[in-house]
């Protein structure tokens, strides 16, 4: 039981994505944040988000490389990241 699906896209969300994402790993099946003004880098505690099956991070303003621990999750099956900084 918990929190399975985040969505808040298009909501002007500004700052970072934090690191405390990871404390949904349990029941997080979705994760809709696009379109806001999410800055920095993507924490390397998104790979603990096994469950997790999407992830919409696109027409933010995050920055810096995708973390190797996104590799971790087997379970998901949409990713958007595009129109990003990412290197």
């Amino acid at each position: 039981n918990g929190i399975t699906s985040i969505s808040m896209e298009g909501n002007l969300l500004d700052g970072t994505l934090p690191p405390e994402i990871s404390w949904f790993n349990e029941s997080l099946l979705s994760l809709q944040l696009k379109n806001n003004n999410i800055k920095g880098t993507i924490p390397t505690e998104i790979g603990q988000l096994t469950k997790l099956r999407g992830l919409n991070l696109r027409l933010n303003s995050i920055t810096g490389p995708i973390p190797t621990e996104t590799g971790l999750l087997e379970n998901l099956e949409f990713l958007r990241i595009d129109q990003n900084t990412l290197t």
